[in-house]
């Protein structure tokens, strides 16, 4: 009798504990609810918003929160770039024009790393070979 007590006080321990849980539950949400009843409330009540100002953008961000590329060409082509309506700003005109931007950019590093390794063993040319090497 006794190793059965336990498992009942487990089973209602079980059952009050999901009780608390969706009682929580339901309290969070009638919590969430008013309080976007009153932020509602709040921008009803609250004045227009001020005309934008010449040349800022139309949907009421200030001047300088303007996408960053606002460049309506392609900066390897030089045609022009169609502005999708969601998403990231579009740099190139296509893919054959941002691959193209992509070697050109590897091509550079590449350069550079290559006149790097060359300043490197000019300078190392220029060194006094190490005190072992030394005949006298």
């Amino acid at each position: 009798m006794f190793d059965l007590a336990p498992r009942r006080l487990s089973k209602l321990w079980a059952k009050q504990a999901a009780a608390r849980a969706k009682q929580e539950a339901r309290e969070a949400r009638e919590k969430a609810a008013k309080e976007k009843a009153a932020a509602d409330a709040a921008a009803k009540a609250s004045p227009a918003p001020p005309a934008p100002e010449a040349g800022a953008p139309a949907d009421g961000r200030a001047a300088k929160q303007a996408p960053a590329s606002t460049a309506s060409r392609c900066p390897v082509c030089g045609a022009a770039i169609g502005q999708a309506r969601t998403g990231r700003p579009a740099r190139y005109c296509g893919n054959p024009c941002r691959q193209a931007a992509h070697r050109a950019r590897r091509r550079g590093a590449e350069a550079a790393g290559h006149a790097a390794r060359l300043h490197e063993r000019l300078a190392d040319d220029a060194r006094p070979p190490p005190a072992i090497w030394s005949t006298s």
